[in-house]
This record gives C-alpha cells, structure tokens and sequence, in this order.
C-alpha cells in the first residue's frame, strides 16, 4: 500500500517571517513596563502637600479663608485646580521678593493681594508704622472679601505668626466676636498656625492697635 501524508497550507517564506518577528517582538515586552502603564497616575508632591488645607466658610463675609506657608509655583496652579483657590493673600516683607508670586497669580488668572510685614515680633508690630500701613492694607482687604465670594489663602514665609496675627484680625472683623472664637477658627483652618501664635497675646500689640485703628472705617 502506498502511504498518504495529507499536508496543510503551505506558508510563504514572507508569512514565516512574520510569525517569527511576532514571536520576537513579545518576547521583548518588559511585564514590569506594562504593569507601570495600567498603574493610575500617582499624585505628584505638590498635589498630595496641598490636601492638607482647610477653608473657613464665611470667614469673612462669603468669603472662605485658609492659611498656610509660602507656597511654590507647582502649589499655586493645583491650589486652583483642586481646591478652587481665587485669592492669594502674601504677607511678606519686599526683601522677601513676593512680586514673583504676584507675577505666577497673573499667568494662572489668580487675585494677588499684599501686605508688606517684615515680620511679627512685639516690638515691631507696636511701632505706629507698622500699625498704620497694616491697617490700612487690611481695611482694603476686608473690603475685597466682604463684595465678593472668593475662596482665599493667606501665608507668610512659614505660615505661623505673620499668617497668625492677620488672620486672627480678620476673623474678629469677619464675625468671630471673641479671642476663643477667632483662635478657634485658625485652628480649624491650620493646625500648625494655631500652635505657633496661641501662646502669643493676640489682643495686644499689633491686633490691640489694629482693631481700633480700623474700627472707625470697617463701622463708616
């Protein structure tokens, strides 16, 4: 008996080919890399520092405040984003070079507002300079806060005692009747901003001068 193969298609030499650079081109898939691509986009640093900010509603009129440190380029833009920041509040000396964060608020369609201090010593927040020019830059800021709905953020360089003293003011003119409801309000707002300025006599120097400096225009 004469023996039959029976034979499939025959393959083109080009066909085999294919097959083998296919063969090649998954042997070549790095599993880590295709692992990475499927993993959800990590947050970046900036992203994750900025979820620690709390807003105050109605801090200031409709207004809501939060407090916090000097914050960095990469902040500005996502404190916008996620947060729905309108309003930069610096309290910086001009030595401290703030007109950089002036300049970044103006490319991202933020408010810039600044107070000029130089920092929150007793001595200097006593002098009638200072409680001239800060009442007069927070009598404008309320203002602002008071005709408008924004969700605003004050800082100094370390969020502490510069960011402490204002906010306390503002929030005695905002509403908050009492040192224990003003304190408490930074304390819900920043955490950090509370330790720093509780042991501090708020009701003195500067905020003393400055209540009753500003008193006669917040009531006019």
């Amino acid at each position: 008996f004469m023996s039959t193969e029976v034979q499939g298609p025959s393959r083109s030499v080009s066909d085999k080919r294919g097959v083998v650079d296919a063969l090649k081109q998954k042997a070549t898939i790095n599993p880590k890399s295709e692992m990475k691509s499927k993993r959800p986009s990590r947050q970046s640093k900036a992203e994750k520092q900025i979820e620690e900010l709390n807003f105050l509603p109605n801090a200031v009129g409709s207004s809501s405040l939060t407090l916090w440190h000097r914050p960095k380029v990469q902040h500005l833009v996502h404190m916008k984003e996620k947060h729905g920041v309108t309003m930069i509040i610096s309290a910086l000396a001009d030595r401290e070079k703030p007109n950089w964060i002036r300049d970044e608020c103006k490319k991202i369609g933020l408010k810039w507002f600044h107070i000029p201090l130089n920092g929150a010593n007793k001595t200097l927040l006593s002098t009638k300079g200072t409680v001239r020019l800060v009442s007069k830059k927070l009598v404008e800021l309320m203002r602002i806060l008071t005709s408008s709905q924004e969700r605003a953020l004050l800082h100094c360089a370390a969020g502490i005692h510069r960011t402490g003293v204002l906010s306390y003011t503002l929030l005695r003119f905002g509403g908050f009747s009492t040192r224990e409801k003003a304190m408490e309000g930074i304390k819900k707002m920043r955490q950090h901003t509370y330790d720093g300025v509780k042991v501090l006599s708020l009701n003195g120097s500067l905020n003393g001068s400055v209540i009753c400096a500003i008193l006669p225009h917040i009531r006019g």
